[in-house]
């Protein structure tokens, strides 16, 4: 069983993949931030399921007070969405990590 299998069925892992997927975000260049915004905003007029993760991420990385709160009442309304935003982020931030290193 590979990690990423692992940690979606393990409750406690899945709790802190999500942890340091905010914690990353909290890092991200305010430019970055805005970006997901704008994508997220884009996301939900138009069809496509990226809209929400996208519109929470950007408000972390920028106001990470204030979308924790979002954070964590979608975490709890909608686990499985939220589980799944998170793991598409994390793969985003991956991508964004390997293609600007200096950036990260």
């Amino acid at each position: 069983m590979n990690e990423s299998n692992q940690a979606a069925d393990d409750p406690e892992l899945t709790g802190k993949s999500a942890h340091l997927t905010t914690q990353r975000l909290e890092k991200l260049p305010p430019e970055i931030g805005i970006l997901m915004l704008g994508f997220g905003v884009a996301g939900l007029i138009f069809p496509g399921p990226f809209g929400t993760p996208l519109i929470v991420a950007g408000g972390l990385s920028l106001w990470p007070k204030g979308f924790r709160r979002v954070d964590g009442w979608v975490a709890r309304k909608l686990p499985k969405s939220h589980e799944s935003g998170h793991r598409w982020l994390e793969r985003f931030m991956d991508d964004l990590e390997q293609r600007y290193p200096e950036t990260a």
